[in-house]
């Protein structure tokens, strides 16, 4: 393939010699084979130590971690486990960067004990492998936080007996048999339970007790008392949130006969919102979201008003306010030659996807972005996963939510990867859906395109939803694809079919939108054009055979762009506009101008 090191066995193929070590980690390449590790990665998991160190425990002491033992060089928790921020050593639904940032033990799934992990407390979605339902977010380093009975050696109520030993306490009540006054909650107190005068006069709470207001104390709202429990409710007034007042009360018990009173008074701290309902289930109260005031009981604070119909505002990002969209699409580029239902991958295993998305730096209109996309990356690990499988990465590929009632509108783009199997997929990861805030209940056309194909729209709007929308274009019908309207019924000729599945039609090498052979601005003009501006081609011939890398006119996506002589990338666009699409192009000429994507032009 080109001049190479006679005195490296690594070069050309680094693979040749079993016993080099191509990757300067320690281990031979036929000791990485044995061990399952990558010969041309020092360090598989990522951990910090390089697999020599893991495989062998002896340290290398130009790495950043002192190896103290043999570990799994495929585990990236082992030895050290918190090494890879975005890994979840505990398995409770958080990163360990994550749990930093809630300030919970990355190594403990369930850091205060109270029977939910650490995920489900910190992000309210329930784990059906915990014995409690979280029924919404709560603090991860509270055990009394959703549940005070969850934990038998907790106080929740503070007054120095455990839930578990404490038989005068509810464990959602104040302080009992202390004397001190204290809350469950703002605005309830329990009384009887402070009052020691009456447990020492009617021991077994035989005869009557009694609670009244005595009116004396700073609180102007509403007092309420439960004669049987001694609980004080108070409902405060306009004005005292988030303010401190005092209420006075008699206690009377006319156990020995003749009425025994005292007079108490009880301080109470009334919550910004005392309210605690939340109608939309957001995690802020009514009050909350209409008056902006912030309760410091609840796991969220708002920054602004909000609705409190609606849960995804001010959260837009809350699960449940996730848009999931599940994209199915094939590239007939990289299906080309192939002799399998799956897309080649030679873009990638020859290591010419870039690492950010080639389409909002491109200077087409056709690929402008909307709302939150452009500038999307992706990471070496991610294009590398997979390899060999179906979900092993093909390119970058462009999707559009266009308006329901203006399919010329663009209202969201999103640059994601797809897969051998047709999966689009998130960047990020290279295997998770795409996800939209904010868009859940609404309907979309969806669109994709390519940038050396003709793309493809939903013949109708769907509706979005956090469960997932699946729109798979593989299978598609006419039917279900949108087409232009005019003269030319093009119905059945919006995708390429290839082995009995709907692809992309491959050839829009100029990135415009039609496939076009022959005449101004036809698509192998472009294709000449990057074969004689290749650095290698210093004789500029027409013929040039070795032009590798990432360039639009490489129609069949083989990772090399050619544009005369056996297989030229130029020779399938002519294959298509004669033989697939003939249906359109009875006549069969070589200047055809009408071989059109079937989408509207964008405003």
């Amino acid at each position: 393939v080109g001049m190479s090191d006679p005195l490296d066995p690594c070069d050309p193929d680094p693979l040749a010699l079993g016993t080099n070590d191509c990757d300067n980690d320690g281990l031979t390449n036929d000791e990485e084979t044995t061990a399952g590790t990558d010969p041309l990665n020092p360090d598989t998991d990522g951990d910090g130590l390089n697999d020599g160190e893991e495989v062998t425990g002896v340290d290398d002491p130009n790495t950043p971690i002192v190896a103290v033992g043999m570990s799994d060089p495929l585990d990236p928790c082992d030895p050290d486990p918190l090494a890879l921020g975005t890994n979840d050593c505990d398995n409770d639904g958080l990163t360990n960067d994550e749990e930093t940032t809630a300030g919970t033990d990355p190594l403990n799934p369930d850091t205060d004990g109270d029977g939910l992990n650490d995920g489900e407390e910190v992000t309210g979605v329930d784990d059906p492998n915990t014995p409690i339902v979280a029924v919404g977010m709560s603090d991860p380093l509270d055990p009394c936080d959703p549940d005070p009975s969850a934990v038998p050696t907790a106080d929740c109520d503070g007054d120095g007996n455990p839930n578990g030993t404490d038989p005068t306490d509810d464990m959602a009540n104040a302080a009992d048999d202390s004397g001190t006054a204290a809350l469950d909650m703002p605005g309830m107190v329990d009384v009887l339970a402070n009052d020691d005068f009456l447990a020492n006069n009617d021991p077994n709470n035989l005869g009557t007790t009694t609670i009244t207001d005595t009116g004396n104390g700073t609180a102007t709202g509403t007092v309420a008392f439960d004669p049987t429990t001694g609980a004080l409710t108070y409902t405060p007034v306009v004005g005292e949130e988030g303010t401190m007042v005092t209420v006075e009360y008699e206690v009377c018990n006319d156990a020995s006969g003749s009425a025994v009173c005292a007079t108490a008074t009880v301080t109470i701290t009334v919550a910004a919102c005392p309210s605690p309902v939340d109608t939309d289930g957001d995690g802020l109260t009514d009050c909350e979201e209409t008056t902006g005031i912030d309760d410091p009981m609840t796991p969220k604070v708002p920054v602004v008003p909000s609705d409190p119909l609606d849960p995804c505002d001010p959260d837009v990002n809350a699960p449940a306010c996730l848009a999931n969209l599940q994209v199915k699409v094939m590239l007939q580029g990289a299906l080309l030659g192939g002799t399998d239902p799956l897309m080649r991958a030679d873009l990638t295993t020859g290591g010419y996807v870039p690492l950010t998305e080639p389409y909002s730096t491109s200077g087409n209109t056709r690929f402008t972005t909307a709302g939150s996309g452009g500038g999307e990356t992706t990471t070496m690990a991610v294009l590398g996963a997979n390899a060999g499988t179906p979900d092993a990465i093909v390119d970058w590929v462009f999707v559009e939510l266009r308006d329901a009632t203006d399919p010329t509108i663009v209202v969201e783009t999103r640059a994601a990867l797809v897969q051998r199997d047709g999966d689009v997929v998130d960047p990020s990861d290279g295997t998770s859906a795409l996800t939209f805030s904010g868009f859940v209940g609404q309907q979309y056309y969806v669109s994709v395109k390519h940038r050396n194909h003709l793309g493809v729209m939903t013949a109708a709007a769907v509706p979005l939803n956090a469960g997932g929308t699946i729109v798979d274009f593989t299978t598609a019908t006419a039917g279900q694809l949108y087409d232009l309207p005019g003269t030319i019924n093009y119905d059945g000729f919006e995708m390429a079919t290839v082995g009995g599945l709907k692809a992309l039609w491959a050839g829009n090498v100029n990135a415009d939108n039609k496939v076009k052979y022959q005449g101004p601005v036809a698509d192998p003009s472009l294709a000449l054009s990057e074969v004689l501006s290749f650095a290698g081609n210093t004789t500029f011939a027409y013929n040039y055979d070795n032009a590798f890398g990432y360039f639009s006119g490489d129609v069949d996506m083989d990772g090399k762009v050619k544009y005369q002589g056996p297989a030229s990338d130029p020779s399938w666009i002519f294959v298509n506009l004669l033989s697939e699409y003939i249906g359109l192009n009875t006549a069969a000429v070589y200047n055809y101008d009408l071989f059109l994507e079937q989408l509207p032009i964008q405003n």
